[in-house]
């Protein structure tokens, strides 16, 4: 029998009884306490069960005659009861019904009958207490893989198949929702607008983009989030979507202490059925083309260092194709699924989870293996025999001991040392070799109908697997209480990996460019790499035009800058009080204009200036015309690995190499410009100081020389920024 079926036909056999109810004890009533009551039994489905199951069926029968005095189609029937909690998740349809009808209870009950409920509430919240005890929520897995699949809108898809809809389970511990609240936020590259209630919808809520199937108390350990048609059918391969989800304590015994949260994040892409099956399922890897090596095949191969660090795999890379194909290391990945055991005596229980890893490349496995020679147990104790016979010598030479004692040092140093790195072979170079030897390169190419000459071995690290399940968000450690001094820390949970097993092998194999097309494949795979490069250096300049002080433009501290506006003010003057009138329109046209053109363009801190608004602004160079570059490098990209021509994406290759091309030009004239800026301080000075001296002294011949200099010098400061303009993307420009 149903829950609420029971609680309903215990009510009405109390129907009969005396107002017990009505003698339970009622509590100290205080404003606090009864707001805290009403919104919680608003709120929650089975403490308000518990409540009225402790108050008596008289007690709740009594509440709903009086609220029918105000609301006379409130509905009292005992039915009501019992359906909200839905500990079962069956019937979610009468589950939101009776949550609607709990909250309508809740909020017409009056102060003296809640009054009257508050005793039974503090005793529900008492058991409530005991029953969750020292809850810990935690949250294993979202979803099974980083992509989602899902059946775009059909005219021939026949009726009978049902309505599109895609899953994603969250799998925990401890998430009985009768201890803890449920959270969820989605978030994509199509925004998710609207939320359906959590039921079997009706047709006002038909247009619903999700909804949310919460834990139950018959089934604390999973939720799930229902991708509907309203959303799928916006979506398009390649869109990314976020789900962040958080359970925390419904009701912590201490309230001055934090709550316990659990809290994950997962992001994943999204593939269109036709399109996942082109992109993915054709490059996976039989089981008859890939073999794991045992842990002591790999020790004997590459060395203790790597058994301890990796896992490898033997693969056998087959191209069926007619065309020569590479692959790239980094576009290979493994997915399975990780068996975790908690340390004994830590109470938290053991879980699996599934995992998707890259392998590491060559010159990076490499790399470890030279750095971490010096510290094996050979090296070290090979530096620390010489080190001895080092200090022995040098103390030797010193002191002038005997003969022997200089024979004996010799001996030592000379041939038992060596002699002992004989008996003691070093076996790091044969590892070395043997990884060079068989370590997948970073690209390899495969020709047409035909496989690698020779098996490759991938390396997948044990130390992202050990990152992964020792997430202290995976086991809700984010609480004060965790710590001595109260403050909200991650404690890192004590975990062992006890087994993994990989499902699935996926190679990419990616068209070979053609050798006629070898300006497009060299000019794409440099903007791959230049394009991000060049948003980093604009990006260090954006302190310069958001802050007035502080910064730097290139060699131009921002102090230097109000120098030569400083300099050009007062030369500005001196040249309209003391200069002729030949000698002012010479330099008032040919360097007080243009030089204060230019300092007004890089003036530091200014929303208005010419650099922010062709760097940072929406100019042919800045830095969101190189981010749309990049967008449009990675659509090629991602066309690339499934058409393969690249000569169909020569104009968006070029069209992102002339963005590159003007954002280098306008840092290399932004960079000239501060240097005259820069440069122009002193040859400014120097023209106010001649001036001044003119205007006392007419014929002062070195006063007349020094004027000359200045303005020779500022002259051909100015012409060298003019001769270097742009052709496009700046507006800073001399007339």
């Amino acid at each position: 029998m149903k829950r609420s079926s029971t609680l309903a036909l215990l009510l009405c056999l109390s129907l009969s009884t005396a107002n017990a109810a009505d003698a339970v004890p009622v509590v100290q009533a205080t404003p606090h306490l009864a707001s805290q009551a009403r919104e919680n039994l608003k709120a929650d489905p089975f403490l308000f069960e518990d409540v009225i199951m402790k108050a008596g069926a008289a007690a709740f029968q009594s509440s709903c005659e009086e609220i029918k005095k105000t609301k006379s189609d409130f509905d009292c029937a005992p039915g009501k009861l019992g359906a909200g909690s839905n500990r079962t998740g069956e019937d979610q349809k009468a589950q939101v019904d009776a949550r609607v009808w709990q909250a309508q209870f809740m909020s017409l009950l009056s102060a003296e009958r809640l009054e009257r409920l508050l005793g039974p509430y503090q005793a529900a919240l008492n058991d409530r207490y005991k029953f969750c005890g020292n809850t810990r929520p935690q949250i294993h897995t979202i979803g099974f893989q980083p992509e989602l699949v899902f059946e775009a809108r059909s005219d021939s898809r026949p009726t009978s198949a049902g309505e599109r809809a895609v899953r994603i389970p969250i799998d925990g511990f401890a998430l009985d929702p009768r201890c803890v609240v449920m959270g969820i936020q989605i978030s994509g590259t199509v925004p998710v607008s609207r939320y359906g209630s959590r039921t079997e919808r009706s047709e006002k809520e038909k247009n619903s983009d999700f909804y949310v199937t919460e834990p139950t108390p018959d089934r604390p350990d999973t939720a799930n989030v229902i991708l509907l048609e309203p959303y799928l059918d916006r979506l398009k391969t390649g869109d990314m979507l976020t789900i962040s989800v958080s359970f925390s304590e419904r009701y912590p015994p201490d309230e001055k202490k934090p709550r316990k949260v659990a809290y994950s994040k997962r992001a994943f892409t999204l593939f269109e059925i036709g399109d996942y099956r082109q992109v993915y399922q054709k490059d996976r890897i039989g089981p008859h083309s890939a073999f794991p090596l045992t842990e002591e095949e790999i020790d004997s191969l590459y060395g203790p260092l790597i058994a301890k660090n990796y896992f490898a795999v033997r693969i056998s890379i087959r191209n069926p194709g007619a065309t020569a194909k590479l692959v790239s290391s980094g576009g290979i990945r493994v997915t399975g699924t990780a068996r975790v055991e908690p340390e004994p005596g830590s109470g938290e229980p053991p879980f699996a989870m599934p995992l998707t890893l890259v392998p590491h490349s060559l010159q990076e496995i490499y790399s470890i293996l030279q750095d971490q020679e010096v510290d094996q147990v050979r090296p070290r104790t090979f530096r620390a025999l010489e080190l001895v016979g080092a200090l022995a010598t040098g103390i030797a030479a010193i002191t002038s001991p005997g003969i022997q004692t200089t024979k004996n040092l010799g001996l030592f140093t000379g041939l038992v040392i060596p002699e002992t790195k004989r008996a003691w072979p070093d076996r790091w170079p044969g590892y070395q070799k043997n990884l060079v030897r068989d370590a997948m390169p970073d690209l390899i190419k495969v020709g047409p109908n035909s496989r690698t000459e020779q098996p490759k071995v991938l390396f997948f690290p044990k130390k992202d697997i050990d990152g992964m399940v020792s997430d202290p968000y995976l086991f809700g450690r984010i609480s004060g209480s965790d710590t001595p001094d109260g403050d909200i820390r991650n404690a890192k949970p004590k975990t062992y990996v006890i087994a993994v097993s990989f499902d699935n092998l996926s190679i990419r194999l990616e068209d070979l460019f053609e050798v006629e097309n070898p300006a497009i494949r060299d000019k794409y795979l440099d903007l791959l790499g230049e394009v991000p490069a060049l948003i980093g250096k604009l990006e260090l300049l954006r302190p310069w035009s958001t802050q007035a002080t502080g910064a730097k433009l290139f060699d131009l501290p921002s102090g230097t800058w109000n120098d030569a506006q400083t300099a050009l003010t007062e030369a500005a003057k001196s040249v309209t009080a003391h200069a002729d009138a030949t000698t002012k329109a010479d330099l008032d046209g040919n360097v007080i204009k243009p030089l204060k053109l230019l300092v007004d363009g890089v003036k530091p801190g200014d929303a208005k200036s010419k650099l922010k608004a062709d760097l940072f602004g929406n100019g042919k160079a800045g830095v969101e015309a190189l981010k749309q570059a990049r967008e449009t490098l990675e659509g090629v990209r991602s066309r690339l690995n499934t058409e393969g021509d690249p000569s169909a994406y020569k104009p968006r290759v070029d069209e992102a190499g002339a963005t590159a091309t003007a954002a280098k030009n306008a840092l290399a004239y932004y960079q000239l410009v501060s240097k005259a800026v820069a440069d122009s301080v002193q040859p400014l000075k120097d023209l106010d100081a001649a001036l001044k001296v003119l205007k006392a002294k007419p014929a002062d011949a070195a006063a007349k020389t020094a004027l000359d200099g200045a303005a020779t010098n500022l002259k051909g400061i100015l012409k060298n920024v003019a001769d270097n303009k742009p052709a496009e993307g700046i507006s800073l420009a001399l007339q």
